[in-house]
This record gives structure tokens, sequence and C-alpha cells, in this order.
């Protein structure tokens, strides 16, 4: 089971609490002891734990999207799509980032999450 944490401030800098978001992570150890991940902003600190079901090498988190160099949305995901293989396979244009039935449901959700996930596929 994995585990997940966030902080949201608008009245100061999250950024400035790296320590705080490490400890609410390091909270979750034993509910992910495959893997852990902190993305961390002006205004929004997540962390994450991953017990690896599928795709034991991959599905890092917090996974981040990028757009001009930038990270436009990150993402912490706790839970499991199982239809992934049928809504990877209706995406197709995300072919080249999931490739086989093993691979994570992360990405999906990713890419469905998007307002366009055409284009942003056309663009990997």
């Amino acid at each position: 089971m994995c585990g997940i944490a966030g902080w949201v401030s608008y009245d100061g800098e999250v950024k400035a609490r790296w320590d705080v978001i490490v400890k609410m992570t390091e909270t979750m150890a034993l509910r992910g002891p495959d893997a852990k991940g902190i993305f961390i902003d002006r205004h929004v600190g997540l962390g994450h734990r991953r017990l690896a079901v599928i795709d034991l090498a991959g599905g890092v988190q917090p996974m981040q999207a990028e757009e001009g160099g930038r990270v436009v949305a990150s993402l912490v995901y706790t839970g499991e799509a199982y239809n992934f293989v049928e809504l990877r396979d209706t995406l197709k244009h995300l072919a080249a980032h999931c490739h086989g039935d093993d691979r994570p449901d992360c990405p999906i959700i990713e890419r469905l999450a998007d307002p366009d996930p055409v284009a942003q596929g056309a663009e990997a």
C-alpha cells in the first residue's frame, strides 16, 4: 500500500520547509518501503512512499509534467487504475511512454488529467 502526503500554503513559502515534507513522507515508510519521492515548489510540497506491485523499476513519483523546462503539474497517486492497459491502448499516442502490459498506470493517469492529452502526446 502506497502513501501520499501534501502541504499547500499560499500564505508562505512551503519550499523553505523542506524538512517538514521529508518528515511527513518518512512517517509512511511502512506503507511504501520500496521507494520514496518528494516534489516541492513555492506553495506546495508533495511526498510519496511506494509499495511496488507492477513495474518494480519504474513508477517513480511524484511525476512532473513540464513545458518549456518548467514544471506545470505534479502528481502523486495511490491506488490502482485496473483498466490502465485499456486506457493506454485508447491513448495510442502514448505508446512511446508506456511499453508493455506491466508498465505502471501513473503515466496514463497523468496524461488523462491533461486538458488536451492528444496534443500533449504529440509533443512527446
